[in-house]
């Protein structure tokens, strides 16, 4: 007996609390239409749409459009924090 580890049960456990409170309360949870992160069903693709119509729809209406975005997908992250010589800010400086 001493080669086996013992089963907790705890995490099943509060796993269905969370699940029973979620359940309960989620009406009470608002977020804004313009989130696209961490909800259900929406995604990147989703929020590249947006910025798409707006921008179609500006431009349509002859409006001129102006956009700034950034590829954070080099920045090198280090124990969650930027490392200062990856920042956006600083590859900004360097242009």
């Amino acid at each position: 007996m001493a080669h086996f580890r013992r089963i907790s049960i705890s995490p099943v456990i509060s796993k269905l609390f969370e699940m029973a409170v979620l359940d309960r309360s989620s009406n009470l949870f608002e977020t804004s239409d313009y989130q696209y992160g961490f909800k259900k069903h929406l995604g990147c693709r989703d929020a590249i749409s947006t910025v798409r119509q707006v921008t179609e729809s500006y431009i349509s209406n002859g409006s001129t459009v102006n956009m700034c975005t950034l590829d954070l997908s080099k920045v090198n992250v280090v124990n969650s924090r930027l490392t200062p010589s990856n920042t956006a800010v600083n590859k900004l400086d360097s242009v």
